[in-house]
């Protein structure tokens, strides 16, 4: 079972800082979809954890292709 969760990890995870992954997220998601608006504001910990508040604004039709994009949705 653990051996199945690492290997949807990226590669590089444990080589990396939670900021670079975070960044690493957001550049993947703004080269695979165009049509949108991306609002980001600063890193924050809460919990213990480290956060970065996103907002996406995006037309309602390409709701489905954001869901997959975000990988959500298996079509």
């Amino acid at each position: 079972m653990i051996a199945k969760i690492e290997g949807l990890l990226p590669k590089d995870y444990y080589y990396r800082t939670q900021r670079e992954l975070l960044l690493i997220a957001i550049d993947e998601f703004k080269n695979r979809f165009k049509d949108y608006e991306l609002i980001i504001t600063r890193f924050e910990k809460k919990h213990g954890e480290l956060t970065l508040p996103v907002t996406i604004k995006f037309y309602l039709d390409n709701y489905a292709r954001l869901l997959k994009t975000l990988g959500y949705c298996n079509q």
